[in-house]
């Protein structure tokens, strides 16, 4: 969790910068988190007998309040020298914010009053505006060809940003301002001001000294290593084609074609983690405690925010679903549907905080969680939870995988793969793996096959992806 900076300490907080961009922070206050992104969807359709004005009004106090959500010292409405909406700081520095939420794009007009607002202040403190219907192209010019630039510029997209928790506040000032440094521009898209450079170099095939230390025992016909050097937080896959993998990575999420051995890039974002989805001609990831949507080109924050470790599951209509674990001290795990920012469906599970790790569908309403306290089976429609499962047996069950309409296939600690029956509980050791070091992700291929993660031995920080082919299925 961030903590303001004291002044004795700016020298501290000025040489952490340089690493604010790679650290993704958890909300301080997620309940009040939640409960905003629950009032943004009411503001966006002027639900509760809101007018355009009172929303307006609103607003300021709305923003104010997301901040602090994120432990950002933040006041509403100061009307001390000149009307300021919000006044906040982030580590050492102060901010004044003016918000718009308008029908049509801001002009140069409002950035001008701003300014001035700002010069009103003590040197050091910049302007923030902030509107929801954007900018115009002269506006962004003026300012763009201006002398110094003392106001940023966030729209639509920077506001879902913080809410979901894709981008939690720290970070997004932080990039906004070495954006505004290196650049001169007070403007930038989120893909812009966090995208992943340089694209890593994977490595195909089945390098040496990872299959050195791998071999398989009964249960499996082959094993082989198809990808390595992954740079990852926490990698996440899916077979998204015969054969083509989408992989979250440090870099972004990316198209791993195995056969083409080729790389691209579709989510240029950093930061990604846990399993990626693509429904349509949408890429669906986790990044922080949010899920956000890639369509077109454009990148929407569509979901958060998320407690704990999460990740995504196709459901059985084809929406994306997301599981999150909660945390050791008192939030469960959670089940979300995923619509848009504020609308999601939650439905809280009997599974004890940072427990859970996977999910898996089995039908229309039921659904399997594997973890550390063993398989949750859960139907929707009656409300039924039963966990089943030996732990002593096989703990920590990570990945899953449906085999049939009564069977899944789960990894016990990376290395051992059993076939789990939902009717009784009983588990069967279905193959033993030997690895260098614990596996992570299981995933379904084609019939008989799956692929497992772990990671590379001789790069740390880095994954290699292996492809298990099953005996006698």
């Amino acid at each position: 969790m961030h903590r303001l900076e004291s002044p004795s300490r700016r020298g501290q907080a000025i040489a952490s910068r340089r690493t604010l961009r790679r650290t993704v922070l958890a909300p301080a206050d997620f309940a009040g988190l939640v409960e905003r992104t629950r009032e943004w969807a009411d503001l966006q359709r002027l639900n509760n007998g809101l007018t355009p004005q009172r929303r307006g009004q609103r607003f300021n106090g709305f923003l104010a309040e997301m901040l602090r959500c994120w432990d950002i010292e933040a006041r509403a409405s100061q009307r001390d020298v000149g009307e300021i909406d919000v006044a906040f700081r982030v580590a050492d520095q102060r901010f004044i914010l003016e918000a718009k939420w308008e029908a049509t794009a801001i002009d140069t007009g409002p950035l001008a009053k701003l300014k001035t607002r700002v010069q009103q202040r003590l040197a050091g403190v910049l302007g923030v505006f902030v509107s929801m219907s954007g900018y115009t192209a002269d506006a962004l010019h003026e300012l763009n060809l201006g002398q110094r630039s003392e106001v940023l510029l966030l729209d639509r997209q920077h506001v879902e940003a913080m809410l979901s928790g894709v981008v939690s506040p720290l970070e997004l000032f932080d990039a906004l301002l070495d954006h505004a440094f290196y650049t001169g521009r007070p403007y930038a898209p989120i893909e812009e001001l966090l995208a992943a450079r340089p694209s890593p170099a994977l490595k195909f095939g089945s390098p040496a000294e990872l299959n050195a230390g791998i071999s398989a025992s009964e249960g499996l016909e082959e094993v082989n290593v198809v990808v390595a050097d992954i740079p990852i937080a926490h990698l996440g896959f899916v077979e998204d084609r015969d054969g083509v993998l989408l992989v979250a990575t440090t870099s972004g999420i990316l198209e791993v074609n195995l056969s083409e051995r080729s790389v691209t890039r579709l989510v240029d974002l950093g930061g990604c983690t846990r399993r990626p989805l693509r429904v349509g001609r949408d890429i669906y990831f986790v990044r922080g405690a949010g899920v956000g949507r890639l369509s077109d080109g454009r990148l929407t924050c569509i979901g958060g925010p998320f407690l704990g470790s999460t990740t995504l599951l196709q459901g059985p209509r084809g929406a994306p679903w997301v599981l999150s674990n909660g945390d050791p001290f008192g939030s469960d795990a959670q089940l979300a549907e995923i619509t848009e920012l504020g609308k999601e469906r939650r439905y809280d599970l009997p599974y004890s905080g940072a427990n859970s790790r996977n999910a898996v569908w089995l039908g229309e309403e039921r659904f399997a969680v594997s973890g550390n306290l063993g398989t949750l089976v859960s139907d929707l429609a009656s409300g039924e939870h039963r966990i089943i499962g030996a732990i002593g047996a096989a703990p920590n069950l990570d990945g899953v995988m449906r085999l049939s309409d009564r069977t899944l296939l789960m990894a016990s600690d990376g290395t051992r793969l059993w076939e789990v029956d939902l009717s009784d509980g009983s588990m069967v050791q279905r193959a033993r793996i030997a690895l260098p070091d614990s596996g992570h992700e299981l995933q379904p291929a084609r019939r008989g096959t799956a692929y497992l993660s772990c990671p590379t031995p001789s790069h740390p920080g880095t994954a290699a992806i292996l492809r298990l082919q099953l005996a006698n299925v």
